[in-house]
């Protein structure tokens, strides 16, 4: 979701009368990224999940938080 609002999701659209001037047109604004970066920011942020998780679930991390606990 951060990544949405980074991009500028969701912005407010300017109205325009179209060439004619019987109707408005809505103009939205450019996003800040490509979609290329778009997906290869998603991409890098499913790595970093699947690299937690591994390091979790392979790792005795867990077993010292469980320890700790009273």
């Amino acid at each position: 979701m951060f990544l949405l609002l980074a991009q500028g999701v969701g912005g407010e659209a300017t109205c325009v009368l179209t060439i004619n001037g019987t109707s408005l047109e809505p103009i939205y604004s450019e996003p800040r990224f490509s979609v290329k970066i778009y997906i290869l920011l998603l991409g890098c942020i499913m790595a970093v999940s699947l690299i937690s998780f591994i390091l979790l679930r392979w790792t005795n991390i867990v077993a010292l938080a469980d320890a700790v606990q009273p």
